[in-house]
């Protein structure tokens, strides 16, 4: 068919042509979040370089940590367009041609025929795979990673083959900017070991300095890198969740429909991965003309499982590592190219209805399937559906809760296994009914939180104020006691158990308490400010009794307190009882002139 050979033939615009196609209506979608809030809000403030550098990323989260060349991208686009994020998006896609440009050049420089090559190229940029990396703002790092590592091995093919001096500087270039991109690309220069090895032997013989120079270089490199942003890289990975998701991966790489990486496991996707497995083993033992092809399939397959078991990011919330998705798609192309090849010989109409079939379906589901980045309920529902864990779920509550469906967020916890993970969303329900002055069920939630998170000092303060609200002083006093006698976790503890024991009256209580508490004069200055607002409250009232007690409780703590002696005053003249107001009236005298006696002297 003439459609595919104008599809191959002019393969740049071809690419650019269906690529806009099939991504530009990420331009309408909101996808602020996914990218960190305080990370986008840093890199959209302007240039600067100290947001890149690892020694200011050390105690951030993993998948929160940018390498230096990704950043600076990020700080260039927010320079263009402020606070816009289409520069960010656009990027996105300008990566994702000059990478499949470089593809092709690639796949022809290992003797594939041009149109195999070009149309192969447009079907792995249309794969669904692809989708999540190239409408996620932060997928630029494995977009830019897989560029570079493209680029590096084309140059270095093109200096086994033709000694071009240019061409081994380029490569060193790119080497040195993709480990400035991406964490795995020490897998990627691994692939580049590979390629040269199966495909450049003899090449390589004759050119052995730079090719040991040019790996030994970036090895070195990456490994430097990695120490300085993960001292301690391999704690806390959960190996078999982690083989589990790569198996499930892999299955969609070879059936990317319906499909995202937001799922953690679909048993027909993991059996066809290890059906994939199995065959790439068959084809290297017993197809004679595939053996260089299939061990490269193998190598890649290898290499996608190692680099997700060992992902320098394991982020459990959506994805894996994104480069390793690329050794899926290098694996398929470097197995059903040489097939393709042989059909194209024999039948060329057949191929070409073949290619045009599959690239519909391709670009379909690859156009529909970005609707789920439409906006953050829509993605962390699809996400929700997929794979079920505390940080999709927390998001989600989240959003259900901004847009107030309450019902919605209270109906995907009532399903889940309680967590200490999921304090963050039982305190987003409770705050809600806080807000609402829903008490009742503002204690039920943060009470939730609590039980799931007993250290949560947030929970436990937010359920200690709506005890207070509904006047449940005793529940209120609970739990705020152990707090009392922790201030270096708990500072406000006992300023709070104070005023509670003062609004419910609970004098009795308090004296003892505070005696025992305040023993610095900024303790007993800072209770006294507490006792000095209940006492005008109750003056106010008027509750002379009450007035009374919280006075003498203030006298325990500040005998010579001029204030209090002078309320104890009012309050009993108030009261008819003149002889004890006349007690309190001496001793405030007797203050006065100790007072002026010192200014005399």
């Amino acid at each position: 068919m003439e459609l595919t050979k104008n599809i191959a033939k002019h393969y740049k615009l071809s690419l650019f042509i269906i690529i806009s196609i099939v991504y530009l209506q990420v331009f309408t979608f909101d996808l602020s979040y996914y990218i960190d809030d305080t990370l986008l809000d840093n890199y959209k403030s302007g240039f600067d370089i100290s947001l890149i550098l690892p020694v200011n990323q050390l105690n951030s989260e993993d998948e929160s940590k940018i390498l230096p060349l990704t950043g600076l991208t990020y700080i260039f686009n927010s320079i263009i367009s402020g606070q816009s994020l289409y520069t960010f998006q656009l990027t996105n896609l300008i990566i994702l041609l000059f990478l499949s440009f470089f593809f092709v050049k690639i796949l022809k420089s290992l003797h594939f025929e041009n149109d195999t090559s070009s149309l192969i190229t447009i079907l792995i940029a249309t794969n669904p795979v692809l989708l999540y990396y190239v409408a996620w703002i932060p997928g630029r790092e494995i977009l830019l990673s897989a560029l570079f590592a493209s680029m590096a091995l084309y140059f270095t093919i093109k200096q086994l083959n033709y000694r071009d001096r240019n061409s081994a500087i380029y490569g060193f270039i790119c080497i040195f900017l993709g480990v400035l991109s991406s964490f795995d690309f020490i897998f990627y220069i691994a692939f580049l070991i590979v390629v040269i090895l199966i495909f450049f032997k003899e090449e390589t013989k004759d050119n052995q300095g730079f090719v040991i120079s040019f790996i030994t270089f970036g090895v070195i490199f990456n490994l430097v890198i990695i120490y300085l942003y993960f001292p301690g890289l391999f704690s806390n990975i959960d190996l078999i969740l982690l083989l589990q998701k790569s198996l499930n991966i892999f299955g969609s790489a070879i059936f990317p429909f319906a499909t995202n990486n937001a799922e953690i496991f679909n048993p027909i996707r993991i059996l066809l991965s290890l059906l994939y497995s199995i065959m790439l083993v068959l084809i290297y033992l017993k197809i004679d003309f595939h053996s260089k092809y299939a061990l490269a399939s193998l190598i890649s397959f290898s290499l996608f499982l190692i680099s997700n078991v060992l992902n320098f990011q394991p982020n459990n919330l959506i994805h894996l590592s994104g480069n390793g998705i690329l050794f899926v798609l290098i694996s398929i192309t470097f197995t059903i190219i040489p097939f393709i090849s042989k059909l194209l010989k024999s039948n060329a109409k057949l191929v070409s209805i073949f290619y045009v079939v599959i690239l519909g379906i391709l670009s379909f589901s690859t156009f529909f399937g970005s609707r789920i980045f439409e906006n953050k309920e829509k993605f962390y529902t699809y996400a929700f559906q997929h794979n079920v864990n505390d940080d999709i779920i927390n998001k989600l509550v989240e959003i259900n809760v901004q847009n107030r469906n309450i019902k919605n967020a209270e109906s995907i916890l009532s399903n889940v296994k309680e967590s200490k993970n999921l304090a963050k969303s039982w305190i987003a329900i409770g705050d809600y009914y806080y807000s609402m002055f829903d008490y009742n069920n503002s204690v039920y939630y943060f009470d939730k939180a609590v039980k799931s998170d007993s250290n949560n000092v947030n929970a436990k303060n937010l359920l200690i104020n709506s005890y207070f609200q509904l006047k449940n002083y005793s529940k209120a006093i609970d739990l705020l006691k152990p707090l009392a006698y922790n201030p270096s976790k708990y500072p406000d503890a006992k300023w709070d158990l104070l005023n509670i024991y003062l609004e419910a009256k609970l004098f009795e209580d308090a004296r003892p308490f505070a005696l025992a508490s305040f023993t610095t004069n900024d303790d007993i200055i800072r209770a006294l400010k507490l006792i000095d607002n209940w006492s005008k409250i109750y003056y106010q009232e008027p509750d002379n009794p009450s007035v009374v007690k919280v006075m003498k409780l203030g006298l325990e703590l500040d005998p010579d307190n001029a204030i209090i002696l002078n309320y104890l005053y009012d309050t009993y003249i108030k009261i008819g009882l003149r002889t004890k107001a006349i007690e309190y009236e001496k001793r405030l005298k007797k203050i006065f002139n100790e007072q002026i006696q010192k200014k005399i002297k």
